[in-house]
């Protein structure tokens, strides 16, 4: 008769692996697997939480099915249900816990990167975009509008009043690199308030670009005819801001608004045959 070693009497695992004494003992983490199951009675949610149990700790790993533990708990609303659910993972596989939720943060920002992409990409041109179109007063809406206007190749116009991240150190340095932009030649910022160190590198950023034609809301006249000058003495550098014989860059400078002195009302536009040639209509708006 087979002699049977007392360790081995004792042990309840059916399981057919002898323990390596110089191998470290294996035990299997507790594994979290959660659920919401909805009352009938219409009385809440319970929480199901399903807890693996750890394999022997003298034969390792078995080919026994594992027990299963359940825990039920019942809580009033969705939101609290999912509240218990967070919690009691985070305590029981706190770093799986923190990788699903940076993957989820990830996925979600994917998701709204790519619904602001849509609509810039649906209510806005190539040549003239409107930061009006997204939620102009989000941070993260503005630097996705900044990038967007860094990688078109042929932007000429941008509105960006009512912008208030701009005001914010990281966006408005982006701010000055879209100034750079050698086919920008109108910018609108409307309902915006630069601190006074601010305002010198965008008078520094305006002199090496070619903006013509701008609208900053100022509090007195000095700082406005200093903009001006700097768009007057960036009208030499470049003829965009005059109509030609393009029908579509005549039309773009036609519709421009929202500046100290609209590019269609300059005399040599008001002489041009373009000019002749629009309805009578907006020919009287223009007067």
């Amino acid at each position: 008769m087979a002699i049977v070693s007392e360790s081995k009497k004792k042990s309840s695992c059916s399981g057919r692996k002898r323990p390596n004494p110089n191998k470290g003992k294996t035990v299997r983490k507790a594994e979290l697997k959660s659920k919401l199951v909805k009352l009938s009675d219409r009385r809440g949610f319970i929480a199901k939480v399903e807890l693996r149990a750890p394999a022997c700790s003298n034969h390792g790993k078995t080919d026994r099915p594992v027990k299963k533990f359940q825990r039920h708990f019942r809580c009033q609303g969705m939101d609290r249900a999912q509240m218990m659910l967070s919690s009691l993972e985070m305590s029981i596989r706190p770093k799986l816990y923190d990788r699903q939720k940076i993957n989820e943060e990830k996925v979600d920002e994917a998701a709204e990167r790519q619904k602001v992409c849509n609509r810039i990409e649906t209510w806005t041109s190539e040549l003239v975009m409107d930061v009006s179109k997204i939620g102009k007063e989000k941070k993260f809406d503005v630097e996705i509008f900044l990038e967007y206007v860094l990688k078109n190749q042929s932007v000429e116009i941008v509105y960006l009043h009512g912008a208030t991240p701009l005001l914010q150190e990281p966006l408005f340095e982006k701010l000055l690199q879209v100034l750079q932009k050698q086919t920008l030649w109108s910018l609108n910022l409307g309902e915006l308030k630069f601190s006074k160190s601010q305002l010198e590198r965008l008078k520094s950023s305006l002199e090496l670009s070619c903006v013509t034609h701008m609208f900053y809301e100022c509090d007195g006249t000095q700082l406005k005819d200093v903009l001006r000058d700097i768009t007057r003495a960036n009208r030499t550098k470049h003829s965009r801001w005059k109509y030609g014989d393009d029908h579509t860059h005549n039309k773009v400078v036609q519709d421009l608004n929202k500046n100290w002195f609209n590019p269609h009302s300059h005399t040599c536009n008001k002489e041009h045959e373009w000019h002749a040639k629009m309805p009578r209509t907006h020919r009287r708006k223009l007067k």
